[in-house]
Order: structure tokens, then sequence, then C-alpha cells
């Protein structure tokens, strides 16, 4: 976010305001690496021209039963007088818990998921901040009249912009200010990820009059707008995913929370740093590297200085017996330089007796192991000396408790960088697998378009051979609407617009394909199966087919929409039927008229796309025997089977 001054004050004012909320009420104020309460760490790194830019990092680092969070705020004040600030905070959750496989849910992977921090929510209360032209708020921004409307096409087009912005569309009638409430309570959190603005009527006319139907915001709905919005172009409008008034009205509030979250987090996380903050970015990761070491370095030299510092104090017939003197002597002597607070403490622990014997081994035992560790340059520790003993052994432990801090901190960034370099490598992996099955498509669909292209021509042949040359060069038929999105899809299936086709399944299952299918392709591909489902109805009912959908995938009647059999499974493995987790996650909602149970195992299903991690699946029943319908009891990612 882009904040016009007073960045680097405001980002210490609000970060330490934020510590004293989470009840960490002595917070250093200067850079270095600080341990607060128990055993979190605080790191903070500045930078300082003219050797570096203007700029400072906090990272608070928490340990709790779920794992290790990490909170990162950056601000940078850049030099140039009207270049504005740029503040930018970045969470690191653990992982999740893994999903129960009882329940047949896949395991996850994927970090836990966090709400917007209060840090950020506070940041955004407290000063004006921008992604571009859109001002990043707590809240949906009201849109009134035409002269804010004409900002935020400016803000749709801006190439600044690298935000969503989200739009809602107004309830005619509706209370406005509920209606605000409503949307702020489903963007809750995608707050300093995403823009939210709510057009009131006349709004909503202006746009719509502004960059035409198909990028306007019907009533009652939600679109979000990706950076660099087209308006002349309408496939460009597929980008930009619309969750319609019905959509909104029947699926639960926090399923369209998490929905919205999920995508806009997802867009956030796929974005590069700006160049300009890239080589800042650069230098606070290894300034704040060279401070683990001078850290761990100081903590020893610290504990050192006060070991020797408090040596002095202590008179030297204090410190020191004479030759000869018994252990039990040298014990005194050690409790007497302990000093009484230490001493009451000591008192108050509950240790086991140890015999006078026992006592005079370990004694001598902990000498040596002291003199083994201990780096004193005047020479070995003695037992008669009781203070210098307690010092030193202070020292060592004292240097150990910091190697021990420091070794957490390294370890914990080096888990980190092994996390982001797995997390690269299995993305890159899965983009190659992506990609080639993504090449094999368009060359089975260039493959299909050339033979329906020469059966064409031929077709035309044929037909002007029999003076129908004026049939055969008629303007060719606009081919069949198909939708932008899922929720679109399930709008249309609600409409009845197939015939024979019943969804029974989730449909918070179907929406959650919508961030893996920015271009709806994957939706319009999965109308394109349930228009071959309809058809295949259809056929039967008119006798023009007498088998099953895979024969009519097989050879389709003329007249009728088709499906390729390569992309449809009559059913599955006996394996998978005889699993039982399998099985369970596959025995899916159906109308009691068809089970009584009202579920039924659905084997067969058609095949929306193969994409490694999701490869959406549509499973169904066929029951145009019995009633005349096929029920669709499931649309969404890859069920388990034996290769998963």
């Amino acid at each position: 976010m882009n904040v016009q001054d007073r960045v680097l004050e405001l980002a210490e004012t609000e970060f330490h305001a934020w510590l004293r909320h989470k009840k960490f009420d002595h917070v250093p104020a200067d850079p270095g690496m600080h341990v607060l309460a128990d055993g979190h760490l605080l790191t903070t790194v500045a930078l300082t021209p003219p050797n570096a830019p203007h700029a400072v990092r906090y990272r608070l680092e928490e340990e709790n039963a779920a794992g290790r969070w990490v909170t990162t705020l950056t601000a940078h004040q850049p030099s140039g007088e009207r270049e504005p600030g740029w503040l930018w905070v970045a969470v690191e959750a653990p992982a999740a818990a893994s999903r129960s496989e009882d329940e047949g849910e896949q395991r996850s992977r994927q970090a836990r998921f966090t709400a917007t921090p209060r840090l950020v929510r506070n940041i955004l209360g407290a000063v004006e901040a921008y992604n571009g032209p859109a001002r990043l708020n707590d809240r949906p921004r009201l849109v009134i009249d035409e002269d804010e409307v004409d900002e935020l096409i400016d803000a749709f087009c801006d190439p600044e912009r690298t935000v969503p912005l989200q739009v809602a569309g107004p309830v005619p009638g509706a209370d406005q200010i509920r209606w605000v409430d409503q949307v702020a309570l489903w963007t809750k959190e995608t707050v300093g990820m995403a823009a939210t603005y709510v057009l009131t009527e006349r709004a909503s006319a202006a746009l719509e009059q502004k960059v035409g139907r198909s990028h306007a915001v019907p009533a009652g709905s939600i679109r979000s707008y990706l950076p660099e919005v087209d308006p002349a172009s309408a496939v460009d409008a597929r980008r930009h995913r619309l969750l319609s008034a019905r959509t909104l009205a029947e699926t639960p509030d926090g399923r369209i929370r998490a929905l919205l979250a999920s995508a806009t987090r997802r867009h956030s996380l796929a974005l590069p740093l700006p160049t300009r903050l890239t080589r800042l970015d650069r230098l606070l990761t290894k300034s704040e590297s060279e401070l683990v070491f001078e850290w761990a370095a100081r903590a020893a030299r610290t504990s050192v200085s006060r070991s020797v510092e408090r040596s002095r104090d202590i008179p030297i017939d204090q410190a020191r017996g004479t030759e000869g003197e018994s252990v039990e002597k040298t014990l005194a002597g050690i409790v007497e330089a302990t000093g009484a607070a230490e001493q009451a403490r000591i008192r108050d622990l509950d240790l086991p007796k140890v015999e006078p014997v026992e006592t005079d081994l370990l004694l001598r035992h902990l000498v040596e192991l002291v003199n083994e560790f201990s780096e004193e340059p005047d020479g070995k520790v003695q037992l008669q000396d009781p203070t210098t003993l307690v010092e030193t052994l202070r020292t060592v432990l004292l240097a150990g408790r910091s190697s021990q801090l420091s070794q957490r901190v390294l370890r914990g960034r080096l888990e980190r960088l092994e996390a982001e370099s797995a997390d690269v490598t299995e993305e890159t992996a899965l983009l190659r697998q992506n990609l080639d099955e993504a090449q094999f498509e368009i060359a089975d669909a260039l493959d299909s378009i050339r033979r329906l292209e020469a059966e064409r021509d031929r077709l035309r042949v044929e037909l002007a051979k029999v003076d129908m040359g004026e049939v055969a060069w008629a303007q060719e038929a606009t081919p069949d609407e198909a939708p932008g999105a899922f929720s679109e899809m399930l709008e249309w299936l609600d409409e009845g617009r197939l015939p024979g086709i019943v969804f029974t399944g989730d449909r918070g299952v179907a929406l959650e394909l919508e961030p893996h299918d920015p271009w709806g392709t994957w939706a319009s591909r999965a109308w394109d199966g349930l228009r071959a489902l309809s058809g295949y109805v259809s056929a039967r009912v008119s006798g023009d087919h007498t088998g099953n959908f895979h024969s009519y995938c097989q050879t389709t009647p003329p007249g009728y929409p088709g499906w390729s059999a390569n992309n449809h499974a009559a059913g599955e493995s006996t394996t998978v039927e005889a699993n039982p987790k399998m099985r369970k996650q596959r025995e899916l909602p159906v109308p009691s008229c068809v089970d009584p149970s009202e579920t039924i195992f659905m084997g067969a299903h058609v095949k929306v796309a193969s994409a490694k991690s999701i490869s959406p699946r549509m499973y169904y029943h066929d029951d145009v025997a019995s009633s005349g319908m096929v029920y669709v009891g499931y649309i969404g990612r890859h069920l388990t089977n034996t290769m998963s």
C-alpha cells in the first residue's frame, strides 16, 4: 500500500501499539533482536541513506500450540519528496492440521487460514492508503454519483493498480447502510488486499452505461475486477468474477467470506513485489541474517562482561578461601556469593537431598566441566574460588542460552527458506504438468476443429452439387452461450435451462473451483458436459438413442450435443468401489423417489479438465429409465482414488 507521508513514524507507532495490545508491555525501540515474554522474538532492522534506502522492518516471531507464526511489517520512505511511502505486511502461518481421511477429504498441506491482522486494520484506520489510484479502506466505500463512477473506472484501468477491486451492486429498495454492512461482513478478510466499493442505483446505471453490460455489476451481486480491465473486450469480462445475487442469497455468509478471501489471497501471493522494492527486500533480508550472528556474539560478550563486573564487586577475602579448605566451606562461599534474593529462590526449589560424599564428587566434577567449557584467559577455576566458580558457571550458561536462542532463530529462518524452496519446486513441477496437459487439450481441440471444418467443407460441396449452394454458404450459426463462472453455471441449472438435468450436490464445493478457473474455462467445459447429458436424456426419451451415456458419447445422434468419450468414465474401478473411504465419497444425494436413503453410489463421471492438483469432475446418476432424469450429485475437485 502507498502512504503519502510519515510512513516510518506510522510503522513504528502502529507496530508497537499492536505489540502492546498483545500484552508485550516492555517493547525495545532500538534496532536489534529482542527476546520478549514467553520467548517470543522481536527483530527490528533499519536502513538509512546514503548507503541504503530509508526503510525499517519489524518482525515478530511467536510460538504457540498451533506452531510458529511470523508477522512482518516493512516500511519504506523514498528519497523523492512527492513520491509516496510504502508499507507491506506479511503473515506466515503454521501448516493447517491434516483433514480427516475418514471424512473422505484429501489431506491439506496449505498454511492455516489467518484472519486479517488487527495491525492492518489499525494502519488503514490511521492513514489514507492507496494501491495505485484505489483507496484501501477498512470498510467498503459508497459510490454515489457519476464523478465517483469516473474515478472507479480510472482505478479499473490504471496499470499501477495490483489489488482486486470488489464492487457490490445496489439492492433496490433495501436499506443502504445495512447493505454496506453486509458487504463489509463478506469482505472483512480481504481488508488490505483489495479495495471494496458499494454502488448506489444511480452509480450502477452510470457504470453500465460507461463500461457496457459485459463489465457491469448486476443488482445485489459482487464483482471482483482484476488489474488492467479492458471494457472494450467482451472476452476480458470473463476474468472479473461475479458472485450473483442468487448465489449470495443462498450461500452461507461464512462460505462467501472464505471464497472472497481465498481468491484475493491467491492473487496477492502470486504477485511479485514492485521492481523498486525487490532490491530493498533483499537488503533488509541480508541485514536480518547479519543481525542474527551479531546478536549471538553480543549476548555472549555481555554475559562475560557482567560476570567480570559482579566478581569485581566482591572482596577478595570473601571470594577466595585458604588452601585446604573443605568442600562444605566452599559450598558456603558459593551460597554467600550468590546473594540473598537468589538464596531465597533456591531454598524454595524442591531439590533432592544429597549425601556429603556425593556433594564432594559433584562439586569437583562441576569444576572440571566449568574449566573444560570456559574460555577465561586468567587460567583455571579452583575449588577454593567459589565466587569465580559461580560467575564463570553463570557466564557459560548465559552464553549457552544465547546460543540456543540464536540457533532457534537460524533454524526458523532455514526452515522458512527450505519451505519456500520446496513450494517453488512443487509449484514449478505442477505448472509443468498443467502446461503439458493444457497443450494436449489444445492439440485435441485443434484436431477436433480441423475435423469439423473438413466435414463442413465436404457438406458444402455436396450441397453445391444439388444446387443448394446458398444454404451451404449461409451465415454460420452463433455458438450456444456458455457460463463464465461456476456460480453462473449453477444458476443456469436452477433456472432449468437444461431439460432432464437436476443438480443435487453441494454448491459450495463447486464454488471452491472458481479461484482456480480465472477465465471460466472449466465452467464452460462443465456446461458442455451437462449439455451433452441433457442431450442424452432427450435422445433416450425420443428413441434416437438406446444405450447409456458412454455409448452416446461414442456415437452421438445427429443434431444432439456431443462429448468426447475419452473424457468420460462409465464407472469406477472395483478397487475404488470396494474401498469404504473412497466409496463413501461417491455416495451422493438423490431424491427419495430414486432411493429411500436419499443417497446413491455414483461411479460414472465426466472429466471436466486435467489439472494435477484439482482435475475437476462431475459425478452423476443415470435414472432415465425410471424418472427420465439424470441427477448430478457432485461438481468439484477430483475425489480420492488409487492414484491420489
